[in-house]
């Protein structure tokens, strides 16, 4: 069975809740999230035909980075779009560490994390300036920049962030998308944002001062 038949297959089954409850990895305002019984590597991100608007964004803009050759080294591979009179869904990889086990949230793991360890402080920096040198190189525009939005995949070789969702611009006139420069400096705004705000990250920093000379200096204008 194909990855089309076996996600078709799901979604005539779907509203079975006693079915689909085991297979479910999230639920949003406007989708559920599930990997497929058969093909557990695999994401099936289902939205109502008529609800939606994070889905269309979503598909366009995976599709957009692929025809540019974007690597998708920190973003899940899209595999597929699917439409039906009642859905409108997307396949894409399901985010998993090496020895096949869930990839943590950048929040879960920040919960019980001791910060001010010296070594995981070094470790948990060097993830987010990869992840944020990655999205800046390449112009990659976040919407919904979330702790837990941002998983740990971790390897042999090591780990890295991977961003799962709330990808592209929300902008009505989406300039940032086709303008990099302009595009980057959206990307810098939110990096910053995103680490002021959220206390774990910004206890990484002595002072909240220190955040955007790091930001312009590891992101920006990296050394390495």
């Amino acid at each position: 069975m194909s990855l089309l038949q076996e996600a078709l297959s799901f979604l005539q089954q779907v509203s079975v809740k006693s079915f689909s409850e085991p297979f479910l990895i999230g639920r949003g305002t406007e989708r559920l999230c599930f990997f497929l019984p058969n093909n557990p590597t695999v994401v099936l991100k289902i939205s109502k035909d008529n609800f939606d608007k994070q889905t269309r964004r979503e598909i366009n803009y995976f599709k957009f980075l692929a025809n540019k050759k974007v690597p998708f080294t920190h973003l899940p591979h899209f595999f597929q779009e699917i439409r039906t009179p009642e859905y409108h869904c997307f396949l894409q990889e399901r985010v998993l560490n090496e020895d096949g086990t869930p990839s943590p949230t950048l929040y879960q793991y920040l919960k019980d994390a001791d910060v001010t360890d010296k070594k995981v402080k070094a470790a948990v920096l060097q993830l987010l300036k990869d992840f944020f040198c990655y999205i800046y190189r390449y112009n990659i525009i976040p919407c919904d920049l979330q702790m837990v939005n941002l998983l740990i995949k971790r390897t042999q070789k090591g780990s890295k962030l991977i961003f799962v969702d709330g990808l592209g611009s929300t902008d009505a006139i989406n300039i940032a998308q086709y303008i990099a420069w302009w595009g980057r400096k959206k990307i810098l705004r939110k990096t910053i944002f995103f680490l002021k705000n959220n206390p774990k990250l910004a206890s990484l920093f002595n002072t909240e001062q220190d955040i955007e000379p790091w930001v312009y200096e590891q992101i920006k204008n990296p050394r390495s």
